[in-house]
């Protein structure tokens, strides 16, 4: 795990000092995150139509078969969910990123059935949609089979707390930045994405015996089981945009994966070095 102490370090303080002005700055004191469960199903989300704005803590539950994710968008006043989806599928059809309204907040990533994943993330007042855009085994993306969801997110009468994190990491081309080595146990991951393209983290939990080298044989052949366990991460962010992933890490052998298409080639991050092993100890 390569780190970069000093560097992502300032991710850490910058965001604790934001926390600590917003929190003097006010009469009371703010209350925790709100909770919004996500269940995602073939091909649905099952979730609220509206929510407050602030902190929120975003929990996907993967009731189905397939693998899901639960990608976060800002959605503008004058777009509809139907041009959402044509942008996202003729971009990954063309192996670019999205044109610039299309602004990526992150949300759960990918999660195997039966797993879930959480993520705490800022909404502000405004429309989002959450979609998912992992191909079915019939090649047609989940979200042209209905997995597309618009949330509405409407003024809070109060403040919202930002739990702070215990270590960073910062995306950029094409890396992970960590701030600290991981130990096995709860962690709360600051995650932002500093490069002008999109990036996400898939996070991978490698069954026992395999490496990173596995992941990426798997990769290469684009077939057949995978060398270990999809446990989330971050979806897309566009740049600027962070989220805190909440994990709880057994012992182990762990891979960082971007898989999204670079803005200059089209090929998956990965492809450009994008993927990462780690060891929790």
């Amino acid at each position: 795990m390569r780190t970069a102490g000093p560097y992502v370090a300032a991710v850490l303080v910058v965001a604790a000092a934001a926390l600590a002005i917003d929190t003097l700055g006010g009469g009371s004191r703010p209350l925790a995150p709100s909770r919004i469960t996500i269940t995602a199903d073939e091909y649905v989300f099952l979730m609220p139509d509206t929510v407050p704005a602030g902190t929120a803590t975003l929990e996907l539950v993967n009731r189905g078969e397939e693998l899901h994710h639960a990608m976060l968008i800002r959605l503008d006043e004058d777009r509809t969910l139907e041009e959402l989806r044509e942008e996202l599928q003729a971009a990954l059809q063309a192996g670019s990123e999205p044109r610039p309204w299309v602004v990526f907040a992150g949300g759960p990533n990918a999660v195997d059935p039966g797993v879930s994943a959480s993520v705490t993330v800022a909404l502000e007042p405004g429309r989002y949609a959450l979609v998912c855009l992992i191909a079915s085994p019939d090649g047609d993306l989940h979200a042209a089979k209905g997995m597309i969801r618009e949330l509405i997110v409407v003024p809070a009468h109060a403040a919202t707390e930002t739990p702070p994190a215990d270590a960073a990491i910062v995306l950029s081309d094409y890396d992970f930045e960590f701030s600290t080595q991981l130990a096995a146990g709860r962690h709360t991951l600051h995650v932002r994405n500093d490069a002008a393209q999109w990036h996400e983290i898939q996070l991978f939990r490698l069954h026992p015996g395999k490496t990173v080298e596995d992941l990426e044989r798997w990769l290469a052949a684009g077939d057949g089981p995978p060398p270990g366990a999809s446990i989330g991460g971050v979806a897309a962010l566009s740049q600027g945009h962070a989220n805190n992933l909440e994990l709880n890490l057994p012992p182990g052998e762990y891979a960082l994966v971007c898989f999204l298409p670079d803005a200059r080639d089209g090929k998956p991050h990965f492809v450009h070095g994008m993927i990462e092993g780690f060891t929790v100890q």
